[in-house]
């Protein structure tokens, strides 16, 4: 059985991890639209700069391919994501695609790495979890709104998406480093996949990247770094099927920064329901935090 403090660190890494994962959007929040792989591109110089200062500051050189496959497995993920909020839009898009990484990540810790789970609690657990993800982004309708039916496509790259965010984990797992040592790779992976996605549109002369624009995402990138070195504790010291879940709870956050500065929630109906999915949230969180077996 794990030891209290080792499960104190994993809940607090899952907590860094939701924080800033659910915070690194809003200094972009207020940018003019830019081209997606633009905007990655300028957070993923964030991830692999504060990868770099990590790397430097911890004397940690020990670069392993495995950190840059999850760093690669990571940017084609998001890069999927954009042609998912194309075709689903961001709520319904964000919801899915988070309830197909919950599930992944939670299969490749009990089925593939073999972890104990008390299986009864951790399904319930994150039912509600996903429930409670799915009202939150659950999409407004306004009145005279033409109803759109998302096409098989959006569907199919969402489940992308959601596969590609819950293995992106699985590489640190059989890395065998501990996380201060593993984040310089999996920057490095992300920088590089982000780069080469580029070449292309910048070749075409279709990737703009406005220099106002490249303070917010590199800082974007940098809590987006923050968050993802949390995840890697809540892993070593939960494991992947009860802690990458944990991290989730980030969406909440998330909704709650729109609610709250950018007034987004536009009627009652919308903050009830964000309301309900945040207990709903809270509901599984505990329920799968407290479903690790001996």
């Amino acid at each position: 059985m794990l030891e209290l403090d080792d499960r104190i660190v994993g809940w607090l890494g899952a907590a860094v991890a939701a924080l800033f994962w659910g915070s690194y959007l809003v200094p972009v929040q207020r940018l003019p639209q830019l081209n997606p792989l633009a905007a990655q591109l300028g957070m993923a110089i964030g991830i692999g700069g504060s990868g770099l200062v990590g790397a430097i500051a911890t004397d940690h050189w020990s670069f392993t391919p495995w950190g840059l496959l999850a760093g690669a497995i990571w940017a084609l993920g998001n890069f999927a994501s954009i042609f998912v909020v194309r075709s689903l839009g961001l709520a319904r898009g964000l919801a899915a695609w988070a309830a197909v990484g919950i599930v992944v990540s939670f299969l490749w810790g009990v089925v593939f790495f073999r972890e104990p789970v008390i299986l009864g609690v951790a399904i319930g657990g994150l039912g509600l979890l996903i429930a409670g993800i799915a009202l939150m982004n659950w999409p407004e309708r306004q009145q005279g709104d033409r109803v759109v039916t998302p096409q098989r496509r959006g569907w199919l790259l969402c489940a992308i998406a959601g596969l590609l965010f819950g293995s992106q984990s699985v590489p640190f797992a059989l890395a065998g480093q501990d996380p201060i040592a593993f984040l310089p790779s999996m920057s490095a992976g992300i920088a590089l996949t982000a780069l080469l996605l580029a070449v292309r549109w910048y070749s075409q002369g279709k990737l703009v990247l406005p220099r106002s624009a490249c303070g917010p995402l590199i800082l974007s990138g940098l809590l987006w770094n923050i968050a993802n070195l949390g995840n890697f504790f809540a892993l070593d010291h939960l494991g992947l099927a009860v802690g990458i879940p944990l991290t989730q709870f980030a969406v909440a956050v998330n909704t709650a920064w729109g609610l709250f500065l950018f007034r987004e929630a536009t009627t009652r109906q919308r903050q009830w329901l964000v309301g309900l999915g945040t207990l709903l949230a809270f509901g599984g969180i505990a329920l799968v935090g407290s479903s690790q077996g001996p």
